[in-house]
């Protein structure tokens, strides 16, 4: 079995947007294939420090750009997947995205 592809921040919002996922992968010579798990550092921190709640989860623009790499999962070490500022949930918005196989669907 494959390791899962580990897609951490410096700074804490790694994976928010498009472009930070596509400089990561770039940078770091990671392609994201089809079937592949993907987990997400957003918070360069521990659970529950200063920040951590505060910290946003992807925006609808990322969970496209996994959408159409058809990550298998995507994993993020916050409460939820999604940018919680913005309560259409865009991750769960992208049909066959992030939300959806987090849920089962």
């Amino acid at each position: 079995m494959e390791e899962p592809v580990e897609l951490r921040g410096v700074a804490g919002e790694l994976g928010r947007e498009r472009g930070e996922l596509e400089r990561v992968t770039r940078e770091r010579g990671i392609e994201v294939q089809p079937g592949d798990i993907v987990l997400i550092r957003c918070f360069d921190g521990e659970i529950g420090q200063p920040g951590w709640a505060e910290c946003r989860g992807l925006s609808k623009d990322a969970a496209e750009w996994l959408r159409d790499r058809q990550a298998k999962t995507v994993g993020v070490d916050l409460g939820t997947v999604d940018d919680h500022t913005d309560l259409v949930r865009p991750a769960d918005s992208v049909p066959n995205s992030v939300g959806e196989a987090r849920s089962g669907g």
